[in-house]
C-alpha cells in the first residue's frame, strides 16, 4: 500500500498518541469524519502496519506539533483546527479513564506523568 494519498482511520491517531503517551487516551465523541486523507509525495511502497503508523505520527508531529509541553487545551484546539474534529482527552486512573477536563492547564507530560503515578504508584 503506498504512504501517498491514503485514508487513515482517526482511530489510529489516537492509537499512535496512546504509544506515545501511555497513561492518555484520546476519544472522538463528534466521529462524523472517521477518516483522513492523507496526502503526500512520497510513492514507496510500505507495509500497511508501517504505512499507518508513518502516516498517524506524521499527522501528530508534522500537522499537530504535538510536544510534552503542549496543553490539553493546546491539543484540543490544534486538533479541531487541523484535523476538524473534536477530542476529549482522558488520563488513566488505577484500571479506569478519567476526563481531564478540569486539568486541561497542565501539559501532556505533565498529565501522562500523573497517569503513570496514579496506574502504578507514587514514585
Amino acid at each position: 500500500m503506498s504512504y501517498s494519498n491514503r485514508v487513515l482511520p482517526l482511530s489510529e491517531v489516537g492509537e499512535e498518541f496512546n504509544r506515545r503517551y501511555p497513561f492518555l487516551k484520546i476519544s472522538f465523541p463528534d466521529f462524523r469524519r472517521p477518516y483522513l486523507k492523507v496526502a503526500g509525495g512520497n510513492q514507496t511502497f510500505l507495509p500497511d502496519d508501517l504505512a499507518r503508523q508513518l502516516a498517524a505520527r506524521d499527522i501528530l508531529e508534522k500537522e499537530i506539533a504535538i510536544s510534552d509541553s503542549m496543553t490539553v487545551l493546546q491539543l484540543e484546539a490544534a486538533i479541531n483546527d487541523r484535523l476538524g474534529v473534536s477530542i476529549q482527552l482522558f488520563r488513566k486512573s488505577g484500571k479506569n479513564w478519567i476526563e481531564t477536563s478540569m486539568t486541561r492547564d497542565w501539559t501532556l507530560q505533565q498529565q501522562n506523568e500523573m497517569g503513570r503515578d496514579l496506574s502504578t504508584g507514587f514514585k
